[in-house]
C-alpha cells in the first residue's frame, strides 16, 4: 500500500511539474504571445506590400491579386 501511495504521489508532482509552468507564467506568457502576434502581423503586411508591389509591376493579373489577398 505504501509502495502505491508513493508512486501515486511521485506521478501527481511529474505532472503538476508539466501542468503548472504554462498556467504561473501568465503575464509573461501573455508578453511573449503579443510579440508573437506582432511579428506575424508585420510578415503579413509585408507581404502584402509586396503583392500590391507585383501587381503594380504588372507581374500578376489582378485576378491574382485579389485571389492572394
Amino acid at each position: 500500500m505504501v509502495t502505491f501511495v508513493m508512486a501515486a504521489v511521485l506521478l501527481t508532482v511529474l505532472a503538476l511539474l508539466f501542468l503548472l509552468p504554462p498556467l504561473v507564467g501568465g503575464a509573461d506568457g501573455m508578453r511573449r504571445r503579443a510579440r508573437h502576434d506582432a511579428a506575424n502581423l508585420a510578415v503579413l503586411r509585408d507581404q502584402a506590400r509586396e503583392l500590391d508591389a507585383d501587381r503594380a509591376a504588372g507581374l500578376i493579373s489582378g485576378a491574382a491579386h485579389a485571389a492572394a489577398r
